[in-house]
This record gives C-alpha cells, structure tokens and sequence, in this order.
C-alpha cells in the first residue's frame, strides 16, 4: 500500500459520528445504499471535469442530530502505486440556505434535518488544482485509482432515541441540474456498531 500525503485541515474534536455517508470511485461507481437509478448517472459522472463551485452535497439526518460547518468531510484518494506520485486531500464543504427550491431533493421539514454543503472559494481552488494534478499525471501515460468519499461528524439536540438512525444523501454535479439520491434512509446506528462505535456517544451540541 502506498503512503499519501494530506494536505492540513482544521479538526472538530467535539464531534463524534464516524458515518461513511458514501464513497464512489473518481470514474463515478455506486457506493452505499445507492438506488439503482442512481447508479447510472454516477457511472455517467466524472468528478475530474465538474466544476468544483456547482458541485454541492445533500444531508438528511434525524432532526435531533444537527451537520454545522466543519462536519463535512470530502475526501479524495489517488493511488499510482507510487508514493511520490500517489496523494490525499480532503475538504470541508460549508453548510448553506440552498434547501428551499433545490429539484431533487425533499421539501424541508418532517422527522429530518435536511442540510446542503458546498466547497467554499479555497476548497473550490483546491479542488481545480488537484483535477490538474491527477490530468497532468494521466497526460503522461501515468495510471492510478481514484476514490472520493463523503463523511460528516455531527452533534445532538436531543437524546439519541433507541433504534434506527436513518440518513440519506444526495449529490448534485453540475449546476441547474437536479439533485440525484446517493443513499435513502442508511440505519448509521448499524453502521455505527459494525465499526465498534456507540451512537450514544454523540456529543451535544
């Protein structure tokens, strides 16, 4: 296994709430939960040619667990088999006011917290930057393997009820097209336990 390089990122030590929320390759395959007519349009997906600034990311969580800025982790791996050539960088994507009148996703309110996230100008920056590295390498008759996951920490509002925790994720890629599901009602609290983790630990907020 090669060894990456990350690039820094500021750390939220409150928070505890390891959920995978969905992990594709960067040639755009289904990751957890995903419906199958998700599927298709993340095969058609190419996360080297979006343009960082559209791409935005939906949340829904039960209403007592609450995303804040900082909760949102985007994480890009590229292996070449090289530890000089191979990298990781992640990205905190910002919470914003986007829900109203989003196509694709559900109308605000009910049982969940419905959130969007978006990279804000020096993640988006950032973003470019690394599509132009893992272009330059393949220019260069270079091969590797790409993954991009989406993970989020969050914190409580209320005691953490017994059983099911479910969430579900959404992804757009471009702007003025409609939102596409990623994942419809995941129980965390499972994935959660599989992973040796108590949901009780959440922190409040």
């Amino acid at each position: 296994m090669s060894s990456f390089s990350a690039r820094a990122l500021p750390r939220r030590t409150a928070a505890f709430l390891p959920a995978l929320l969905v992990s594709f390759a960067l040639s755009g395959c289904a990751g957890l939960g995903t419906p199958p007519a998700s599927a298709l349009k993340l095969a058609r997906m190419n996360p080297m040619e979006a343009d960082p600034g559209a791409i935005r990311f939906a949340l829904a969580t039960p209403s007592f667990l609450r995303l804040r800025d900082g909760d949102v982790t985007v994480t890009v791996r590229y292996d070449t088999g090289d530890p000089k050539t191979s990298f990781l960088e992640q990205y905190k994507p910002i919470i914003t006011d986007e829900t109203a009148s989003a196509p694709g996703l559900p109308a605000p309110g009910g049982e969940s917290r419905l959130v969007v996230a978006r990279f804000d100008q020096a993640d988006s920056e950032a973003f470019r930057a690394m599509q132009a590295r893992v272009k330059a390498f393949k220019a260069g008759v270079g091969k590797g393997k790409g993954s991009l996951t989406v993970g989020a920490t969050g914190c409580r509002t209320a005691p953490v009820p017994a059983g099911p925790i479910r969430m579900s994720a959404w992804l757009r890629a471009e702007a003025g097209e409609p939102y596409f599901m990623l994942m419809r009602d995941v129980d965390m609290r499972g994935k959660l336990e599989k992973a040796g983790a108590d949901a009780g630990l959440i922190p409040p907020c």
